[in-house]
């Protein structure tokens, strides 16, 4: 009996979609045969459009993930309060009880600012790693959050559904491999900008005429900049482990960087007047906060999606397991 080798080939369950044989049996992994039309020569306007597309179809599993992400973030926070909290010396309660008392003004009573002065912390090993702690554990989740919902979004962009907990098992693997590349890339990053700063200060230390030129010339070097530095994220939690994520991402936006430069451009023009007209909003009391938060929320979700058009625009290859390529 010939073996059928493992590849994409037609759901014998449905028709209209591929699913995936591992050369033994058949996978849930599921491929609609009619995907989306391509982004490759798409106009700028048509990023804005499938951003707000992408929102619209993911919204609820966006706003699954930022929940708990929110529940992380709020519990690290509260841990670094508490650790805060629990080294001063007085104790805090003590501290706002004297500070609301009527008449309290250290600007014209000697004692109330020598008050002020004697409030200390206690750098104790116990309330240092709580802070510590509770730091990492809301910045950690805000992270993972993010890369969760880049995960799912791409996923759901290329026609390869996954559930949320793919998508976080995914991005859980994942991770060790992630920060140790942004810590090499911010570790790179300062060491550069270290040495720009210092060639600065010896340049103006010869002739304070150099700052005629190195104002335009830093500007240029920030505009040329960015486009790398806002695919750089997408980049590296979507593409594949066969090449390094910077190296991608300059192969990808270098010889489309005109394009990419105007699609970041409209991208945060319409992500600037999102949040001027929640500030705007803000103003409207309860209403406004209620407002405030949908918004944050549909900003979130909103970059995150078009980061991913981006990513498609520029025509970067998603990870063989996000494809459904792998069992």
């Amino acid at each position: 009996m010939t073996e059928i080798p493992a590849g994409w080939y037609d759901d014998p369950e449905n028709a209209t979609q591929f699913r995936y044989w591992d050369g033994t049996v058949w996978t849930d992994h599921r491929a609609p045969k009619a995907i989306k039309p391509s982004m490759a020569n798409a106009d700028a306007t048509a990023v804005i459009s499938r951003g707000f597309d992408l929102l619209k179809e993911t919204w609820t599993r966006q706003l699954a993930i930022a929940a708990l992400a929110m529940i992380g973030m709020v519990t690290g926070g509260a841990m670094a309060v508490a650790g805060f909290v629990s080294g001063l010396d007085p104790n805090p309660f003590d501290i706002i009880d004297r500070v609301t008392q009527p008449g309290f003004d250290a600007d014209r009573f000697p004692e109330d600012q020598a008050y002020l002065d004697s409030i200390t912390f206690d750098w104790a090993i116990g309330p240092l790693v709580l802070m510590i702690v509770g730091a990492l554990i809301a910045y950690a989740t805000v992270m993972i959050g993010f890369a969760v919902a880049t995960v799912f979004v791409g996923a759901h962009n290329r026609g390869t559904e996954r559930s949320l907990g793919e998508s976080f098992s995914y991005a859980i693997r994942r991770v060790p491999r992630w920060v140790g590349i942004v810590l090499l890339w911010g570790l790179v990053s300062s060491l550069a900008l270290a040495a720009l700063v210092g060639l600065h200060i010896l340049l103006i230390a010869v002739s304070t005429a150099f700052l005629v030129l190195l104002i335009p010339i830093d500007i240029a070097l920030m505009i040329y900049a960015w486009p790398y530095g806002a695919m750089a994220g997408v980049t590296l939690i979507l593409s594949p482990r066969d090449r390094g994520p910077f190296r991608r991402t300059v192969d990808l936006v270098k010889p489309r960087w005109p394009g990419i430069a105007g699609r970041v451009l409209l991208v945060n023009l319409v992500v600037f007047g999102l949040n001027f007209a929640s500030n705007i909003v803000a103003l409207v009391p309860i209403l406004g906060l209620v407002v405030v938060l949908v918004m944050a929320f549909a900003i979130y979700g909103y970059q995150i999606a078009t980061n991913v058009a981006l990513y498609e625009y520029l025509g970067g290859p998603l990870d063989p397991e996000l494809e459904g390529q792998t069992s």
